[in-house]
């Protein structure tokens, strides 16, 4: 896969995390409701969340192999290494999220909610990162490009 190709399928990876954050963040607010139906509906969507978070964990181990790749060729040795340590803790993040929902009951949510919101802030500084990445790259090529046009 060529690198634009890469990005674009970045970037609409991207825009699915993001979507997800929003419903992930609705369901986190309607579990610190002091009333039990909208806890048992927050804590509901949480766990239908789950595949999602799998999706965002799967999105990482992506990138990883993706270091590998002409992608990988134009991040500096300190970018790489924030993308693997960033991808690291998010995989650690997310499956203790996953155990916590996994044995969560209706009177034991507590916890859930500041922890969940903790998780959805570090993704959402991560994909910012990201994209930050993606832009410095897309400049590289558009001057790689005119460079190419001068020869």
């Amino acid at each position: 896969m060529d690198v634009k190709t890469e990005l674009e399928f970045f970037r609409k990876e991207h825009v699915e995390l993001l979507r997800f954050l929003d419903q992930w963040a609705r369901a986190l607010d309607l579990l610190e409701s002091p009333e039990d139906g909208p806890r048992l509906q927050g804590l509901t969507e949480l766990r239908e969340l789950e595949s999602e978070l799998l999706a965002v964990r799967g999105h990482c181990y992506s990138e990883e192999r993706r270091l590998e790749s002409p992608y990988g060729a134009y991040l500096k040795r300190d970018e790489a290494a924030k993308l693997a340590e960033d991808h690291r803790e998010l995989g650690r993040q997310i499956q203790d999220m996953l155990v916590v929902l996994r044995f969560a009951t209706i009177d034991q949510t507590e916890g859930i909610p500041a922890r969940g919101k903790q998780l959805g802030e570090f993704i959402r500084q991560h994909l910012a990162f990201e994209e930050k990445l993606l832009r410095d790259l897309e400049r590289s090529l558009v001057v790689e490009e005119e460079e190419k046009m001068l020869l």
